[in-house]
């Protein structure tokens, strides 16, 4: 193909978190968590423990990621393990990895062999309107 290929413009290599998903991921999550950009690490307000359930607990942790991961010059992946969502959540093993196949099974977290489970940022729409977390 030429560079004055008209359809060069729709190609993508990865999803991309852009201008209104980017203030919606940021709406999604403030409610509940932080992140700290330097090390990557999860804070989950106080509120987070009293509104949310063990799902919405994981989904805004894969939020988190895809936001981290959709900052410049950043060396972190969207994709995370069940061994990093139990460790950063703080739930047992037990309880994730039974609560990520569900989230698949929903339609609400994709997985990708090899590289782990994401929030597609085409999802972002779908988790506000169905009301999937207990946010205004």
């Amino acid at each position: 193909m030429t560079d004055n290929d008209p359809l060069e413009q729709i190609y993508v290599r990865t999803e991309q978190v852009e201008g209104v998903q980017r203030a919606l991921l940021a709406q999604l999550i403030l409610p509940f968590a932080g992140v700290n950009p330097e090390t990557g690490e999860v804070y989950f307000k106080a509120i987070a423990d009293e509104l949310l359930n063990t799902k919405q607990k994981i989904l805004v942790y894969l939020l988190c990621r895809l936001a981290l991961a959709s900052k410049q010059d950043t060396s972190f992946s969207k994709y995370v393990s069940p061994k990093e969502v139990e460790v950063a959540t703080h739930l047992p093993g037990g309880t994730v990895r039974p609560k990520l196949s569900q989230l698949v099974t929903e339609d609400r977290v994709v997985v990708k062999s090899g590289e782990g489970y994401v929030v597609p940022a085409s999802y972002l729409n779908q988790i506000r309107t169905k009301k999937l977390l207990p946010i205004e």
